[in-house]
C-alpha cells in the first residue's frame, strides 16, 4: 500500500472513532442530566452563532439565566440547534434546560422537549 493509502485510512478511522465517541457522549449525558438534574425553563440571555453541521444544523453559544433554590444562575453551553429545535426556542427566547443541583454551571440543554 502506498503511503497516501495509509494516510487515507488513517484518517478514515479517526473521523469514524470521534463520530461514535460524539454519538455515545451526548446518550451518556442525556441519560446522566436526566437521571440527576433539574428541568426548568430558561431565559436565553445571549446566543452567538459558532458552526454549521453538514445536516443544517447550527452550533450556538448559548448564555442562559435560570431560578435555583439559591437564586437565579446564569450560565453558558455550546449546543448544536436543528431548525425545528430554533423555532420552539425563538418563540419565547427561553429554552428547557436540565441542570446538576451541586453544580447549577453544568447544564444540558433540551430544546426538542419543548412544544
Amino acid at each position: 500500500m502506498s503511503d497516501s493509502t495509509m494516510w487515507s485510512i488513517a484518517l478514515t478511522v479517526l473521523i469514524i472513532a470521534w463520530l461514535i465517541y460524539g454519538i455515545m457522549k451526548a446518550g451518556y449525558d442525556d441519560d446522566k442530566f436526566r437521571a440527576k438534574g433539574i428541568k426548568v425553563e430558561a431565559r436565553i440571555v445571549d446566543k452567538k452563532n459558532i458552526g454549521v453541521s453538514g445536516t443544517g444544523n447550527i452550533k450556538y453559544k448559548v448564555v442562559v439565566e435560570f431560578e435555583t433554590r439559591n437564586g437565579v444562575v446564569r450560565a453558558q453551553t455550546k449546543r448544536y440547534f436543528t431548525p425545528e429545535d430554533l423555532i420552539k426556542v425563538m418563540r419565547k427566547n427561553t429554552v428547557q434546560l436540565f441542570y446538576l443541583p451541586e453544580d447549577p454551571q453544568q447544564i444540558y440543554l433540551v430544546p426538542q422537549d419543548m412544544e
